[in-house]
């Protein structure tokens, strides 16, 4: 069978079937596409996760780095202050690109072993400068003897980012800063995982709102304080431990010579408000109608230089850049800083606390306090004589006491004394005789008249008899700014006899009643001991006042011989060739209801020559005048003259004979001494207080002579001159402590040197006396017109040499009184509790970095009118009512600084002529001085630096910029992250019982981010 061939076909298809397939690759190519976008979203996500992450741990290492950078600062502040007598300064060192920067702030350190300065770079990147034996501000300038050694080179890249670190006040200069890696360890080596750079701030150098600015002038307008009898400069005793008398004003009114500001006033008003550092910002925008203050509108108070972003309104710019907050106070061990002037030691010495022996003194019965008050002078001398072995040797021909170490120490005691009666509560002084006298608040004699009378002759029961008298006269001069009230009582001292026809009487045995043909008919004097007292007389005297007190004549009954016998004067003469070379006067005092107490005597006896033939005529009667601290002879006509400055505290030292004085031509009772017969302008003719090394004020004086010896001391129309207000030259406090070491320079300082270096009795000139040269001789025959030299120009003898270079004074203070400044301290004497007053620690608040200080702060700290001193005329340095004075101080403490203590002011502060700015004066001719001024003024700028000024600080203000970085294979660096942050930080001591510093407590009161 045969089959034949089947046409070929295309397979049929299935419809349904084909529909499904085509669904089926169509799902499956969505599927595939969404699997891939799921895949790739979830890879970007990954992605994108990871860079956040990667982000994140960048900006967290960044903040790791900031923290790090915190931590070594605050480590590097830490070890910086434990060291209590460290200085902290500001610094410009050299920079790669010698562009300004802000300064760099530095510690420093004195090793006593080494005697070298060590110091320590607070700021990343910098390496330390090297020691060096003096204190100094560049220690790797070329003017200083080297080249630059502590600037690190930075790399290209560190010197791009050098310039990114931030600033904490807009506009401020770019600081000087590097680099400090952190880094990981690799099997090959180290990688760059994190860097910071940090650089600090004294707060302490700005002003601080907290304590700047006072409203006690007229209309609420800031002023310094008044006159009064205990003013400390730069201390408020009305608003206890408040250091408000630095002048706000002067940022919002630089040229203002006086506080108009209403700005001013409106922020001190509101101080309280004032919590935070910007919320001055808030009480000046804000108005205020309970106190009229009318606001200011943001869009001009707020407004900015878009490139420097510094604000446009120069006074709010100044509180925004020149001002500080509220700042924690904090106390601080007082100790002797290392300065060279005192004796090498190896621990750290505290300075003596001389409140704690005014309490002692205070708190004293009058039955302890003599023994008390020999204890306390002998500490004092013996905390000086430790640390400035040399410093005694100021005394010069100092006469009292038996060796030359014996009188040195008993000068130092002189001082001691002098201090303690400067502040304690009584008005005696403290006096040792042969030894030392402090002064207080009595009168002192400024003349002094024996008078010698024949008073009448008549017969009785057959015998003539005589009268004759001796008077005592004192002239009392009140030269201290405390009123004197109390009595007095002069010792009677007369030596020799009296002649009255066939009668011989020595005057001695008239007072014992042992001659037979003579005794005392009235006014005997009291008999204590060996010495014969007239009866007390009241005394009051208003400071810089004279007057003369005439004391009971002791009046002779003498028998002469018989009534036949006609005889008609008597003749006095001294044991001593005619003369009375051993007696003197003696002055008590006591205020109402105590006993005498010896205030005033000289060392030495004085002249007083013979007087023959006193009758009842015109030879009636005659003085024996001296005049004490001015006019002193071994004898009447021997040409041995050592004549004087006037100073009556001088008399108790010199040790001279006073001279005897013509009382008709030299004579000037109720007023300062002017001796008519002297010609004018000689050095001993009249007491000139203005010429005196330490100034005051010249009195007035009599304008005519007395002109007859039957008109006495105290008869009209000789009647005392009133006072003088504000012409006293011995300023005192009495307030039973004190408030400031630099109240020392009101303290009397008896210096004894021969002037003009010549022959001992050729007569010096004012000009000599005013400040003693490497001439000068140490002379016991000199004396007076000097308070301690502080805040004013030392005398060139015990000032620090000048260095080599211009202007630049070695820092060697081992003669200087401003030493003496930096051996004591007061403890916090505003404070109720005796602990702290008499304790180790001074109290820090608001007290301003001299050493960082900015220009405009220094400016607030010297402004203002000289308020001391009511009558004296503007100084050399620009009316002390303008504010142009304080440009001066400002620039001349740049010039100087660092400063290793406030103390060192006055040797260091120099003005554009090179010469001594604080408290210069000028003689001009031979008896004008400009200024014109007593100590308490010439002292005033100094007190008002010293009292608000300290030389180190625990407030700053940390910047610190962190970096995270990564390195590529190919070895760059790259930066992931950076932050930047500021903190205030406070650096609070935390001491164990003994008060030594145990560590210290780091308080962020600030942080924000930059």
């Amino acid at each position: 069978m045969k089959f034949a061939p089947t046409p070929c076909t295309s397979p049929r298809r299935d419809p349904e079937r084909s529909r499904s397939g085509g669904f089926t690759l169509v799902a499956t190519l969505l599927l595939l596409a969404t699997l891939t976008l799921i895949v790739t979203g979830l890879l970007a996500l990954t992605t994108r996760e990871t860079q956040v992450t990667a982000a994140y741990d960048a900006i967290a290492k960044a903040e790791l780095a900031v923290q790090a950078g915190l931590a070594q600062a605050a480590s590097r502040l830490d070890t910086a202050l434990r060291d209590e007598t460290c200085v902290i300064f500001a610094a410009s060192p050299a920079t790669p690109d010698d562009e300004p920067r802000l300064p760099v702030l530095l510690s420093a350190h004195f090793d006593p072993v080494g005697r070298l300065w060590n110091y320590q770079t607070l700021a990343s990147g910098r390496a330390d400068p090297p020691p060096s034996e003096r204190l100094q501000a560049q220690p790797d300038s070329p003017q200083n003897g080297g080249e630059t050694i502590w600037r690190q080179q930075p790399t290209p890249e560190e010197t791009l980012a050098l310039t990114r670190h931030p600033v904490a006040s807009p506009g401020q200069l770019a600081p000087p800063v590097g680099w400090e890696n952190l880094q990981v360890p690799l099997e090959d080596g180290v990688q760059l995982t994190a860097r910071y750079c940090y650089h600090l701030e004294d707060l302490q150098g700005r002003l601080n709102l907290g304590h700047a600015g006072n409203l006690d002038g007229e209309t609420l307008r800031h002023t310094r304080q008044p006159p009064l009898p205990h003013a400390v400069p730069g201390l408020h005793l009305g608003r206890p431990g408040v250091l408000d008398q630095s002048a706000l004003f002067t940022l919002l009114e630089p040229a203002a010579e006086s506080d108009h500001s209403d700005a001013a006033r409106h922020l001190l008003r509101n101080r309280p408000l004032q919590l935070s550092p910007d919320l001055w910002k808030q009480v000046l925008l804000q108005p205020d109608p309970h106190w009229n203050w009318p606001g200011m509108p943001p869009e001009r108070a707020l407004a900015r230089d878009p490139i420097s972003r510094r604000l446009l309104d120069p006074a709010w710019r100044s509180l925004e850049e020149q001002t500080v907050s509220r700042l924690p106070a904090y106390e601080e061990l007082a100790l002797i800083p290392p300065d060279p002037a005192f004796a090498p030691r190896t621990a750290t010495a505290r300075k003596l606390n001389l409140n704690r022996l005014l309490g002692r003194l205070e708190r004293a019965t009058p039955a302890e306090r003599p023994a008390l008050a020999r204890s306390a002078v002998a500490e004092i001398a013996t905390h000086i004589r430790s640390f400035l072995p040399d410093f005694s040797r100021r005394c010069g021909g100092y006469p009292l006491g038996g060796s030359e170490d014996e009188r040195r120490f008993n000068y130092l005691q002189c001082l001691a004394a002098g201090i303690l009666d400067y502040a304690d509560s009584d008005s005696y002084p403290l006096l040792v005789e042969g030894a030392y006298r402090g002064t207080d608040a009595h009168p002192l004699v400024t003349e002094q008249w024996q008078r010698y009378r024949f008073e009448r002759t008549y017969t009785e029961g057959g015998d003539r008899f005589i009268e004759f008298s001796i008077s005592t006269y004192l002239e009392l001069w009140n030269p201290t700014n405390l009123p004197v009230q109390g009595r007095v009582q002069a010792a009677f001292e007369c030596r020799g006899q009296l002649t009255a026809g066939a009668g011989l009487f020595q005057i001695d045995e008239l007072l014992e009643g042992t001659h037979p043909d003579g005794r005392v008919h009235s006014g005997l004097p009291l008999r204590e001991g060996d010495q014969w007292w007239h009866a007390s007389l009241p005394v009051e005297l208003q400071p810089a006042q004279f007057n003369v007190a005439c004391f009971e004549p002791v009046v002779f009954r003498l028998r002469s011989g018989p009534a036949s016998l006609i005889t008609r004067s008597v003749d006095y003469a001294g044991p001593d060739e005619g003369r009375d070379r051993q007696s003197r006067y003696r002055l008590r005092y006591a205020v109402t209801g105590d006993s005498p107490v010896l205030v005033d005597q000289p060392l030495r006896a004085l002249d007083r020559p013979a007087w023959f033939g006193l009758d009842s005529g015109s030879r009636r009667q005659r003085f024996n005048t001296t005049l004490p601290g001015m006019s002193y002879s071994e004898g009447f006509g021997s040409g041995r003259y050592a004549d004087n400055l006037g100073d009556p505290r001088a008399a108790f030292f010199i040790d001279h004979p006073q001279d005897q004085v013509n009382y008709e031509n030299g004579s000037s009772p109720g007023s300062r001494n002017l001796r008519f017969n002297i010609a004018a302008g000689a050095f001993h003719r009249e007491c000139l207080p203005h010429l005196w090394p330490d100034g005051g004020h010249s009195t007035m004086a009599r304008k005519n002579r007395i002109g007859s010896n039957l008109r006495n001391p105290d008869e009209p129309p000789i009647p005392p001159l009133p006072p003088s207000v504000g012409q006293h030259v011995q300023h005192l406090s009495n307030l039973g402590r004190l408030f400031s070491v630099s109240e020392l320079g009101h303290v009397f300082d008896p210096v004894m040197w021969d002037a003009n270096g010549g022959s001992e009795f050729d007569t010096p000139s004012h000009r000599a006396n005013a400040d003693l040269t490497t001439t000068a001789l140490p002379s016991s025959k000199y004396c007076g017109g000097h308070s301690l030299r502080i805040g004013r120009p030392e005398h060139r003898r015990f000032r620090p040499a000048k260095n080599t270079s211009p202007g630049i004074l070695l820092r060697d203070r081992r003669f200087c009184a401003t030493s003496l400044l930096d051996l004591f301290h007061c403890g916090q004497p505003f404070s109720s509790d005796a602990a702290d007053r008499e304790g180790d620690y001074v109290r820090i608040d608001g007290h301003i970095n001299l050493n960082t200080a900015t220009r405009d702060t220094l400016r607030a700290l010297a402004a203002g009118r000289l308020v001391m001193d009511p009558v004296s005329i503007p100084p050399r340095i620009n009316p002390p009512w303008q504010v142009r004075q304080a440009d001066v101080v400002a620039d001349a403490i740049l010039r100087a600084r660092p400063f290793l203590t406030p103390a060192e002011l006055p040797e260091q502060l120099l003005d554009a002529d090179g010469e001594l700015l604080l408290g210069h004066s000028e003689r001009i001719g031979g008896n004008e001085v400009r200024p014109e001024w007593n100590d308490a003024a010439a002292e005033e700028i100094f007190a008002r630096l010293f009292n608000g000024s300290t030389v180190r600080s625990r407030h700053f203000r940390l910047v610190v910029t962190g970096q995270c970085c990564r390195t590529t294979r190919n070895g760059e660096v790259r930066m992931l992250a950076t932050r930047s942050r500021s903190f205030d930080l406070f650096l609070k001591p935390v001491r164990g019982k003994d008060g030594n510093l145990l560590r210290h407590e780091l308080q962020i009161l600030r942080s924000r981010q930059i």
